[in-house]
């Protein structure tokens, strides 16, 4: 005797057999979750930016770690330091004319005594009227080491004196040699008159030659 079927699949319509391919397994359909489905297909893109997102940071680090090896492994360049320009000596060339182009521009230079070979520091300074005046900047009798000021106001400030161009100080004892008005010296007249403060003469000159554009010291007084 026949068992009869369920009344569902009476009228169910058989699908078509194909020789040679099973019969596909209807668990996916059933559970409602196919592959074609969009939670699946959301779930794989998340999976795929998930892997590239661990891949680019773990290559980022890989990176990183390299530089810092190799900054520790390079060798580090010397620092540039500045280029100092030697001071020139007299006797002899201790400037240029062009050097000196405008009035009340000066140089420094050291001056070797031939007697002692002890080197004094000196200063060079053009005139207004063109000559070229040289002088120690060593303190006539003392050990204070003279200064040229160009800033006025800190010659009325630090000095109290009124200039209307630069002068020669002295910071120890504060007075001040104008080296437009001659003074008593050991030879005679020598520029920088004592204008203030309690000095005893004007700083010892140097005498200058200029040969073509060479600015020379010649020998001090």
């Amino acid at each position: 005797m026949k068992t009869d079927q369920p009344a569902a699949d009476k009228f169910a319509a058989a699908q078509p057999r194909i020789p040679g391919v099973p019969d596909a397994a209807p668990q996916a359909a059933a559970a409602g979750y196919r592959i074609s489905s969009p939670a699946w297909l959301f779930s794989a893109i998340c999976g795929v930016l998930a892997i590239g997102v661990i891949g680019a940071f773990l290559m980022m680090a890989k990176k990183s770690h390299t530089a810092a090896v190799a900054a520790e492994t390079m060798p580090h360049a010397a620092p540039t330091l500045p280029v100092s320009v030697p001071i020139p000596t007299g006797p002899g060339e201790i400037a240029t004319t062009s050097e000196l182009a405008r009035a009340w521009s000066a140089k420094r230079f050291n001056y070797t005594n031939p007697l002692t070979k002890a080197e004094i520091p000196a200063m060079v300074v053009r005139m207004p009227g063109g000559t070229y005046w040289g002088f120690s900047l060593r303190e006539p009798y003392g050990g204070c080491t003279l200064e040229y000021v160009t800033d006025l106001k800190k010659i009325e400030q630090d000095y109290f004196f009124h200039a209307t161009h630069p002068m020669v100080v002295d910071p120890c004892d504060r007075s001040v040699f104008d080296l437009a008005s001659y003074n008593q010296g050991d030879t005679g007249l020598v520029r920088g008159a004592v204008v203030h403060g309690t000095a005893i003469r004007p700083p010892f000159a140097i005498q200058i030659k200029v040969k073509g554009q060479s600015v020379e010291a010649v020998k001090m007084e």
